[in-house]
């Protein structure tokens, strides 16, 4: 029988684990000041881009009740109105809408359908 010499039975270090990139570890998180700070910051700029949509809606609704102020104010036929909503098979909403918007020129109003 063999007998093994002090050096053959030498442990063998462990190898470190190969890292496997589907069961890797999560990166490790900041520290909790910097996250805090950079939750503030996202809710600052959230508020900012929410108070800027907010005035743009604002804004947009003042010129659409302006505009429709203007198109109720401009005078129009109603035989003119039938006129549109017959030749292009409109209702009468509409043709009247195109009406004023041409500020009720029956010509301009027939054309712009036909562009």
């Amino acid at each position: 029988m063999e007998f093994l010499s002090r050096q053959s039975c030498r442990r063998i270090p462990p190898q470190r684990p190969v890292a496997d990139p589907y069961f890797a570890s999560p990166p490790t998180p900041n520290p909790p000041n910097v996250q805090v700070e950079e939750r503030q910051l996202d809710e600052n700029k959230v508020n900012k881009a929410m108070v800027a949509l907010a005035e743009a809606d604002k804004a947009n609704r003042e010129a659409q009740r302006k505009r429709e102020k203007e198109l109720a104010a401009v005078q129009i036929n109603s035989e003119d109105v039938e006129v549109i909503s017959n030749e292009f098979a409109l209702d009468k909403k509409a043709a009247e809408l195109r009406l004023r918007e041409m500020k009720g020129d029956l010509e301009a109003a027939l054309k712009s359908f036909l562009d």
